[in-house]
């Protein structure tokens, strides 16, 4: 009779350490390598850390519940890493510049293209610094700077 060999570690929830610096909550669980053959551990955040302290205890139990009904059913996910979904690409966007863009008018106007892009917070601080260039710019009047007359000696006295 063969000896049976160990595929699957069961998820359990990582709860950090109070003080520790790394504070997020993860699940994690072992399968084993279809290339390597080994154990190997396999990390799901699932946006578990964007839930309140109080939430975050149940939502972290659902989930290990879901992934441990998951591996019982024979998933594996390492073969679901080589499963691809194609679709049609959109065309991308085209953005219009005219002579008289300003920079700050054509930075908005990227940054507005790539919005469903970003994260919230990553749009606003974009945002953020773009009306920094823009206050720099109307400083040292070149507000009505177009886009094609900015030089590179102009980004280096940015301050």
């Amino acid at each position: 009779m063969k000896p049976l060999i160990k595929s699957v570690k069961l998820p359990e929830i990582f709860t950090p350490k109070p003080g520790a610096s790394d504070t997020r909550w993860f699940i994690y669980f072992s399968c084993l390598h279809p290339i390597t053959g080994k154990m190997q551990r396999v990390k799901k955040y699932d946006d578990l850390n964007r839930f309140s302290p109080k939430e975050r205890p149940q939502r972290a139990k659902e989930l290990r519940d879901f992934y441990r009904r998951k591996l019982r059913n024979g998933w594996d996910p390492f073969q679901d890493l080589l499963k691809y979904v194609y679709k049609e690409a959109e065309p991308e966007p085209t953005i219009s510049i005219s002579a008289q863009t300003t920079i700050p008018e054509h930075l908005f106007n990227v940054l507005r293209e790539q919005r469903r892009r970003l994260r919230p917070g990553t749009f606003r601080t974009y945002q953020s610094q773009i009306r920094l260039v823009a206050a720099w710019l109307k400083q040292t009047d070149n507000l009505s700077l177009p886009l094609g007359a900015f030089k590179k000696e102009y980004a280096r006295t940015f301050k």
